[in-house]
């Protein structure tokens, strides 16, 4: 790419994302290599049946961040709205916990969201990203 450098914020946090990613895809081989190990069932508190679901959704959701990582690293549009959109979601289900039920106070969910409104602040309106995804 020309122009544009990669903002070291973007940089950091697509090195934060494909260690994420690693891990849970790694996860995912242990949980399926393990399935029939009772100690790890009993600690998941699932039912036998369900932790080769556990292992595979594992896997997948690791290869998709490690994508939609190396993607934000390669400058591709779709990774940034789609990280940004993923952001705004989930800043909008931990702000409707917060009010739906009394048991859930505001403070539980207020770093995580804080969290979240900076990283779809981030994607959205920051001029030095902007500018490295518009090439």
């Amino acid at each position: 790419m020309t122009g544009a450098h990669r903002p070291k914020l973007l940089g950091f946090m697509t090195w934060l994302m494909m260690l994420v990613g690693a891990l849970q895809a790694i996860s995912g081989v242990v949980v399926l290599i393990k399935r029939d190990d009772q100690e790890m069932i009993d600690a998941l508190d699932v039912a036998s049946n369900e932790v080769t679901t556990i292992g595979i959704v594992l896997i997948v959701s690791g290869l998709i961040s490690l994508l939609v990582a190396f993607a934000l690293r390669g400058g591709q549009n779709w990774a940034r709205v789609l990280v940004g959109v993923i952001a705004v979601a989930n800043l909008v289900a931990l702000v409707w916990a917060a009010f739906a039920y009394h048991r859930l106070h505001w403070y539980n969910v207020a770093w995580s969201a804080f969290l979240y409104a900076l990283i779809a602040g981030y994607m959205f309106m920051d001029d030095d990203v902007k500018e490295y995804f518009a090439q």
